[in-house]
């Protein structure tokens, strides 16, 4: 499927809107048209199988921010029988509009009784209508992103990312409830502005150290949902049932893919080639000076190419967001999506491009 194709996917997890009853429905949630466009109307759907037959209902939906909710109250404790399919949908006087292009985070939101905070019962990402293409993430370790978007960054947590074809293959290594480190993987097709993993977790192999055993266990461990920002950019949704059974945890965490012992920049000295516009032949630059500023900086060679990048003033080792490349001819390109070794952007005729790293 291209890049244009609806992302809204189909989110299960268990939960239960009665204390101390666990289940594991699906929970369709989506929104119609599958990708709004901006300032037009649009509404959210959601497609489950109730506990104890009774659904919830519907008190609102709204646009706040990057999060489009929908409102629920949970039904009544007292409601019995089996479990029975049933539609919600956000109210036809919500007059829902998103203000802009981009990408939005969608909940199902219901406060479990009086004085206790909401709770999502499930989880998606969606994305507006009249988007430039989906980036393609760079392979390899990507890390927490310092002063981004969610955190908080440290040590010990990172993903090894790996592309084949449209494949994606993920390995995130982390802790889990005990403290213990852990790592948890998955895989699905490349496809769009979003990527869904179901994760899992091996238990009670061996190896490398002692003579290598086979796991014993293999335990769902809830699902990864990914923001590709950039080739370089992304936020890390990790969903999982909560631990008391009613609705469901959402962590995020902002990661990214750039040169760490090195400040910006400087993993890209080196030879590049241009792939311009078709019939072009490609031109190899070479940058070998590199040149700082307040919030920038600017890579040089012998030919004359210069390549001046804007960082981000509160992520200041994270990509940069947008660079300029010049070369001596007076060609300009404008680079906006970013990693360590693949640069892609526009032409003066708004013709796509990529530089492409030749010293690895």
């Amino acid at each position: 499927m291209s890049a244009l194709t609806p992302i809204i996917r189909t989110l299960a997890f268990g939960f239960a809107l009665v204390a101390g009853t666990a289940t594991a429905l699906p929970i369709d949630l989506r929104l119609e048209p599958a990708r709004p466009t901006p300032g037009q109307p649009f509404s959210i759907r959601a497609n489950g199988t109730w506990p104890q037959g009774c659904a919830p209902r519907v008190t609102g939906a709204y646009v706040e921010g990057q999060d489009i909710v929908l409102q629920v109250q949970p039904a009544p404790l007292l409601c019995s029988g089996p479990p029975q399919p049933a539609t919600l949908a956000s109210p036809a006087n919500a007059a829902l509009q998103l203000p802009a292009a981009g990408s939005y985070r969608l909940r199902m939101r219901a406060t479990a009784a009086p004085g206790l905070p909401p709770r999502d019962l499930a989880f998606n990402l969606a994305h507006s209508a009249a988007e430039a293409p989906a980036p393609r993430p760079e392979a390899g370790f990507w890390w927490p992103l310092p002063g981004g978007e969610f955190g908080p960054a440290g040590g010990g947590i990172g993903a090894m990312l790996e592309t084949q074809g449209d494949m994606l293959a993920i390995n995130v290594a982390g802790y889990g409830t005990d403290g213990q480190p852990t790592w948890w993987m998955g895989a699905a097709p490349l496809d769009g502005p979003v990527s869904r993993l179901s994760l899992t977790r091996l238990h009670e192999g061996r190896g490398p150290f002692d003579r290598y055993a086979a796991p014993k266990r293999i335990e769902d461990a809830g699902e990864l949902l990914v923001e590709w920002q950039s080739a370089a950019r992304a936020v890390f949704w990790f969903v999982r049932p909560h631990e008391d059974g009613r609705g469901i945890e959402v962590r995020p965490l902002s990661v990214t893919r750039f040169a760490f012992a090195s400040q910006p920049g400087e993993g890209w000295r080196g030879r590049w080639v241009l792939i311009a516009a078709p019939g072009t032949a490609p031109r190899v630059l070479q940058f070998d000076q590199i040149e700082r500023g307040s919030g920038s900086f600017l890579l040089q060679g012998g030919s004359g190419e210069l390549l001046s990048c804007m960082l981000d003033a509160e992520a200041p080792d994270s990509p940069p967001l947008a660079c300029q490349l010049s070369l001596a001819d007076g060609a300009t390109f404008e680079l906006d999506d970013l990693a360590l070794q693949h640069l892609r952007g526009r032409d003066s005729k708004g013709i796509a491009v990529q530089v492409i790293k030749l010293d690895q």
